[in-house]
């Protein structure tokens, strides 16, 4: 495959992923990882697995369960369920064949040819030969499905945990709660979060909290409207659930919740401009520019926007806001 997409692994299923039967996705989901880390507990852990990890520590399965891994992407949470209880089956299930080619790399079930990639951001490869040496002893326990949730053909009642790490948002509660309910056995656990975009959470409000409000981004847009005509930032999805909500939705299908940890986790400026300020400018930009195009327009307004000097005066609207939820399902 020659002339692989550049840009995030972003958006929302709505918006339409431009990667999703492509390569593509998993490259750009593992670019993401491998540039941005977190130093939690003193311990330089990479952005998804540390998200993982905080999600993944609610459970404790046991040696022989079965666990699935929904949404499991390029593998990140899947391995850090083995890094938990290293003797349990792990269920990994994903919509993009994309992802679960690279997922599929990383846990030495196809081999490194059979992905055909002819360029990858430098840090790529050494994030995943790190990767493979961890899943080597683990790729015998987990088996990759290729399958949309709402559809998918696991039994009922099969699973004795599920995770969904950034999942929710892309399916809606609703529809992912009905599912987990289907193939939860009875008295089992799942565990969940979602993204600061979808979600309002009452200790760090998105608004007064999260980055899409920065700044940053207003100046940006400014740089942008001198040349093109642009929607205002308030034109942007706004976030859809609180507990409230969510809460009530789980109990329509038969869980009771318990919103256990919120946690922030702050943006990193380089990375943000690079990943995701292009895919929040494509929707903002109303004609629709070729490819080029809006490429030079973003850079060159990122490039005038970074040596404005107001550019880093929000010092509060830095974070990604990441609520962590356990559900129970209520046979009673």
């Amino acid at each position: 495959m020659t002339g692989l997409k550049s840009g995030a692994f972003t958006g929302t299923k709505n918006d339409g992923n431009p990667y999703i039967g492509d390569i593509g996705a998993g490259i750009d989901y593992d670019t993401y990882e491998a540039n941005v880390a977190h130093l939690i507990d003193g311990e330089l852990i990479n952005n998804y697995r540390a998200c993982a990890r905080a999600l993944i520590k609610q459970i404790q399965p046991k040696k022989g369960q079965c666990v699935l891994d929904v949404g499991c992407g390029t593998g990140i949470s899947s391995m850090e369920l083995f890094y938990q209880q290293p003797d349990i089956k792990v269920i990994a299930l994903d919509i993009s064949p994309g992802m679960l080619e690279i997922a599929k790399y990383k846990f030495h079930k196809i081999p490194e040819e059979r992905l055909k990639i002819s360029k990858v951001d430098e840090k790529v490869p050494k994030y995943w030969q790190a990767f493979r040496k961890e899943t080597h002893e683990h790729k015998d326990n987990i088996q990759f499905i290729s399958s949309d949730f709402e559809k998918n053909p696991l039994k009922e009642e099969s699973m004795d945990f599920v995770i969904a790490n950034q999942f929710m948002h892309w399916l809606g509660p609703s529809k992912t709660f009905e599912q987990i309910y289907r193939v939860l056995k009875n008295d089992g656990t799942a565990v969940l979060n979602t993204a600061s975009h979808y979600y309002n959470d009452s200790t760090y409000p998105t608004s007064e909290y999260g980055f899409r409000d920065n700044d940053f981004l207003k100046i940006v847009l400014e740089e942008v409207s001198k040349h093109v005509e642009v929607k205002n930032l308030e034109t942007l999805p706004k976030p859809e659930h609180n507990f409230e909500s969510v809460e009530s939705i789980a109990t329509k299908q038969g869980f009771t919740i318990e919103h256990v940890d919120t946690y922030r986790q702050q943006v990193d400026l380089q990375i943000f401009t690079r990943f995701h300020v292009p895919v929040i400018l494509k929707d903002l930009i109303i004609p629709k520019l070729k490819d080029a195009e809006l490429k030079e327009i973003t850079q060159n307004a990122i490039a005038s926007a970074i040596k404005n000097p107001d550019t880093l005066n929000d010092t509060e609207h830095k974070y990604d806001i990441v609520p962590i939820f356990v559900l129970k399902k209520d046979n009673s």
